[in-house]
């Protein structure tokens, strides 16, 4: 397992390489701290909509659960209702906290963005779909929440199929009509 991982981050660091060396590079812009400001505050609001979403649909199923077994067993009602609040209560935390870790870690991030024909990077993530039965979904240009690219890419792993949507703040002076263009026409199989 070992090994993989190892030969993985390898191939990731050297696609990252190719960008930052310029070998790869379709275009590359540095956010002002406005544009930063708008991308952290969007990523935060949209997880933790997502995590809100996530905690109550699974609190309703541990109440009906956990409540059931209050009702139908004798013995153990008080510490299986001890059990249910506090495992409402550990998903809160993290449904609550994460979003907020996420913020500051992306507050952080260098504001850099590279963009290559099957990779990017963004404020210090990298994204890639250029591996057997991954691609680019979807590209576009986008006014709303900020002036940026929507891309979307889908790849495959153990667990099936995932598509990743990330929407790019880009400066005005950016051409992006020819980045989007140039980034399908590299991406059609």
């Amino acid at each position: 397992v070992f090994l993989i991982v190892a030969w993985m981050t390898r191939g990731r660091a050297e696609k990252l390489q190719t960008l930052i060396s310029g070998d790869n590079l379709l275009a590359s812009w540095q956010l002002t701290s406005e544009q930063k400001k708008q991308y952290v505050n969007y990523l935060f609001e949209q997880r933790r909509g997502q995590n809100i979403v996530i905690l109550l649909s699974i609190s309703i199923i541990t109440v009906i659960v956990f409540v059931t077994f209050i009702l139908f067993i004798d013995e153990g009602k008080l510490a299986m209702l001890g059990v249910m609040v506090g495992l409402i209560l550990f998903l809160a935390f993290f449904a609550f906290g994460m979003p907020l870790y996420y913020r500051y870690q992306n507050n952080r991030g260098d504001g850099q963005v590279l963009i290559g024909a099957k990779y990017a990077y963004i404020n210090g993530y990298f994204h890639n779909w250029d591996y057997p039965l991954s691609g680019l979904s979807k590209i576009k240009i986008i006014k709303e929440p900020f002036y940026g690219i929507d891309l979307v890419y889908y790849y495959t792993d153990r667990t099936l199929q995932h598509k990743e949507e990330i929407l790019i703040p880009a400066n005005k002076e950016v051409e992006l009509h020819s980045l989007v263009n140039s980034m399908r026409e590299a991406n059609i199989k």
